[in-house]
């Protein structure tokens, strides 16, 4: 009696777990849905020596303003000889520019710029810069950067005369890091 219920049940169970099927007679087409999630893995935490909090526009209308200012909120390093850096990763940049698109085929061409304590002005994303160098640095307890920390966005006035009337946007990436002085 007991064989009996537990091949009830198993064939219950295989019965359960077969996938639903669909039948239309003399369908021409059919779709599918496919689903697959991936899960983000956690984020790495800041090493133990150090907890900061960096600002970075999130939205910046260069009709209105050139700027980009990165302040920080607190910026807290126990630790000597560190500090935390924020840089524009190279992905950001297409032959030294972040390219402005809309949704016909043109695009407007935005360099960026800002001054370097040794190199003067320099326009970000160049090979004499690369897209590592530090555009703002603070040390313990700064909320203003204690080198750099204004990027100035220079639109092509070029590509703005051969342009279509539209808006455009882009994307600029950041690093903020905590490394060695």
């Amino acid at each position: 009696m007991i064989k009996r219920i537990l091949v009830l049940s198993l064939a219950v169970i295989m019965i359960a777990a077969l996938p639903l099927v669909v039948f239309a007679a003399n369908q021409t087409t059919a779709t599918t849905t496919l689903t697959y999630t991936v899960n983000e893995p956690p984020p790495l935490p800041p090493p133990p020596s150090a907890t900061w909090e960096i600002n970075i526009p999130a939205t910046i209308n260069l009709n209105m303003e050139q700027d980009i200012l990165v302040t920080a909120n607190h910026v807290s390093i126990t630790e000597a000889n560190r500090a935390v850096f924020v840089s524009l990763l190279g992905q950001t940049f297409d032959n030294q520019t972040v390219w402005l698109t809309n949704a016909g085929p043109d695009r407007i061409g935005v360099m960026f710029y800002f001054i370097h304590d040794n190199l003067g002005i320099v326009r970000v994303g160049s090979q004499s810069a690369g897209s590592t160098l530090p555009i703002a640095v603070f040390y313990d307890g700064d909320t203003t950067p204690s080198r750099g920390g204004l990027l100035r966005a220079v639109v092509s006035s070029e590509d703005v005369a051969a342009a279509r009337s539209g808006t455009y946007s882009g994307t600029v990436h950041f690093n903020i890091w905590l490394g060695h002085i």
